[in-house]
C-alpha cells in the first residue's frame, strides 16, 4: 500500500502546499499531478529563473514521508553541479542523510528553486557550497583498482619483502 492511500490527509496537505506555493510565486508554474511508475504521486512543474524553464519533477516514493521525494529534470538534462548525472535526482537541501516527515514537497521545490537562482547568480560566480562531507574512501568509491595503502602498512610490507621467504618467522 503507498503512502497516498493510508494518509490521504497529507496527500491533500502537500498538493494544497504546492498550490499555495505556485500562487505566491511567479517562478512557479504548471503543476500536473499524475501517477507515475507504481503509482507513485508525482507532480510535473516549472521553475522559470533570469527567462530560463527548468521542467522538473517531483515523485513522492511508496514510503513517503518517511523517506524524501526526488526532484529530476523531466527532460532527462544535467541541470545542476549538485545532480547525479544526467537527468538524475538533484542534491537539495533535504535528503535522505537529514530527512525528517514533517519536511513536505513544497519544502522541496522551494529548495530546487533556490539550487537553480543559486547556480546562475551572476553576482556569485563561485560554485555552491555542497553539505557533503569528503574523504578519501568516497572520492575512491567506485574506481577501478583501488588500493589505499597506508603509512603502517607501507611499512609492514617492505618488512615483509626484506624476508627470505616473504612471511613472517614462526
Amino acid at each position: 500500500m503507498t503512502w497516498w492511500a493510508l494518509q490521504p490527509s497529507r496527500a491533500l496537505s502537500e498538493k494544497m502546499g504546492l498550490a499555495e506555493l505556485a500562487e505566491e510565486h511567479a517562478w512557479l508554474e504548471d503543476l500536473t499531478w499524475r501517477f507515475g511508475a507504481n503509482l507513485e504521486l508525482t507532480v510535473d512543474f516549472k521553475i522559470v529563473h533570469a527567462g530560463e524553464i527548468f521542467p522538473l519533477t517531483l515523485s513522492f516514493p511508496a514510503y513517503f514521508p518517511d523517506v524524501p521525494p526526488l526532484v529530476t529534470p523531466s527532460d532527462g538534462k544535467r541541470i545542476s553541479g549538485h545532480q547525479y548525472t544526467a537527468g538524475g535526482e538533484l542534491c537539495l537541501e533535504f535528503r535522505a542523510d537529514n530527512w525528517d516527515t514533517s519536511f513536505t514537497g513544497r519544502m522541496m521545490v522551494e529548495s530546487a528553486h533556490r539550487l537553480i537562482s543559486g547556480e546562475r547568480d551572476p553576482t556569485k560566480p563561485e560554485p555552491l557550497p555542497s553539505a557533503h562531507a569528503y574523504d578519501l574512501g568516497r572520492d575512491l568509491r567506485g574506481t577501478t583498482l583501488r588500493f589505499l595503502c597506508t603509512p603502517n602498512l607501507f611499512v609492514r610490507l617492505n618488512e615483509l619483502c626484506a624476508r627470505p621467504n616473504g612471511r613472517d618467522a614462526p
